[in-house]
């Protein structure tokens, strides 16, 4: 139990530490990432020789690898800048188990924890994203458009989302920590197959013997993730800039990608799932997914083949809604899994 208390007391203290620089200067020192991961590794290591298990040191080594291996996807897609992957990596190394017994999803019997915190990241932040980006979108009369195909889009992801997990949960069991890898891979099916996938799916979970109010429960949250992610894709639209070549500045962060395709130039815009599944395709002058933003050779290569202008997004600082996720896991446990507890 003791050291349950210092593991959440450093996490907490980096994390508002990282906080307060991210809010300053948009930036987490590497040396307090390695800090962190370095702490959460010798403090399972000298846990491990007071008790005479190998048990907690090889739980903190793979709650850093798992917490490394989400939030590298999360990187190759944009949404993360490399210090925001290290200091994730460093909480699992931390934090990879539940602390103080509270409740949380079978799935965090396994070295996971980070994961919890950022669920509940979103899950805290959601209502004030959402607000933000509806309060943008209905002041662009450009946007409007988007917010019908937004709701409609995180509607259907839901449903989809509540048929698969519903049937997976049913059909693996005492395997359900297989549940959310196999989730990911279902993303980057064809939406045709996925689609009917979940519905093969819900009918296996049915004929098992899951309850409907279970998959009802499980529509209203992926309908609210989904609502979160499309707000995400289709709202950043409210918080992007057309910028002139001349204004352009170092660490922008690009919001379009811009190729050079046989000496013509095409800008794009892509989705979250293209940009995972292709994050730099042939021809790339400014990439759409590094959340570093641009460099010196980019905007130099940008003047020398005389781009215009470029679209550039303001980017949300993402420690200090870490910080709050965290909380609240150490707190409160899984937010999800109480509210389906609820029900």
């Amino acid at each position: 139990m003791v050291f349950s208390f210092v593991y959440a007391a450093v996490a907490v203290l980096v994390l508002v530490i990282a906080s307060y620089t991210d809010l300053k200067q948009r930036i987490v020192p590497n040396k307090l990432n390695y800090a962190l991961i370095v702490s959460g590794l010798v403090l399972h290591l000298l846990e491990s020789i007071m008790l005479n298990s190998i048990e907690p040191i090889m739980l903190s080594i793979l709650g850093g690898l798992s917490a490394f291996f989400i939030a590298f996807v999360l990187y190759k897609i944009g949404g993360w800048a490399g210090g925001d992957v290290k200091l994730f990596a460093g909480l699992g190394a931390l934090l990879p188990l539940p602390l103080f017994g509270l409740p949380a999803a079978p799935l965090y019997a396994w070295p996971l924890f980070p994961l919890m915190i950022l669920t509940n990241s979103v899950l805290m932040a959601f209502p004030f994203v959402m607000f933000y980006v509806f309060f943008r979108t209905f002041r662009d009369p450009k946007l409007k458009d988007d917010f019908k195909r937004m709701v409609l889009s995180a509607i259907v992801k839901g449903v989809v989302f509540a048929g698969s997990a519903f049937g997976l949960f049913a059909l693996l069991d005492s395997w359900s920590f297989l549940v959310l890898p196999l989730l990911i891979l279902m993303a980057f099916l064809p939406s045709s197959v996925r689609h009917g996938l979940a519905g093969l799916l819900f009918v296996a979970g049915f004929v098992v013997g899951s309850s409907l109010e279970s998959f009802v429960v499980l529509a209203l949250m992926g309908i609210l993730v989904g609502s979160f992610f499309e707000a995400l894709t289709h709202g950043m639209k409210a918080l992007r800039k057309e910028v002139v070549l001349k204004d352009l500045e170092e660490g922008m962060i690009s919001s379009e990608l811009i190729l050079d395709i046989d000496g013509k130039i095409e800008r794009v815009q892509r989705s979250f799932f293209q940009k995972a599944i292709t994050p730099f395709p042939a021809g790339c002058i400014v990439s759409d997914v590094s959340a570093a933003g641009l460099t010196v050779s980019e905007l130099k290569e940008l003047r020398k083949l005389k781009v215009q202008s470029l679209l550039v997004k303001d980017s949300i600082p993402l420690v200090p809604i870490l910080l709050l996720g965290c909380i609240a896991s150490l707190v409160f446990g899984d937010l999800a899994w109480l509210i389906i507890s609820i029900f």
